[in-house]
């Protein structure tokens, strides 16, 4: 499962199985959390260096809360 979300393929493709390369959106997207989705949302909707301020913030907090 890691393997095909990295290579962004369905499981079944990657198994050798007659379908569709691309993996089926439902499945990535019903894992997410409301908060998640909406972030996601959002997210798409900044520029490019929006998008990488939004980066930088989230690491740091990663970072921050790791060191605690």
């Amino acid at each position: 499962m890691l393997i095909a979300r990295a290579l962004h393929v369905s499981e079944s493709w990657l198994m050798g199985y007659d379908v569709r390369m691309e993996p089926d959106t439902d499945s990535l997207t019903s894992t997410l959390s409301s908060d998640e989705t909406q972030l996601l949302s959002l997210y798409r909707t900044l520029d490019d260096t929006n998008k990488k301020a939004v980066l930088d913030f989230v690491r740091f907090k990663n970072l921050d809360n790791e060191q605690k």
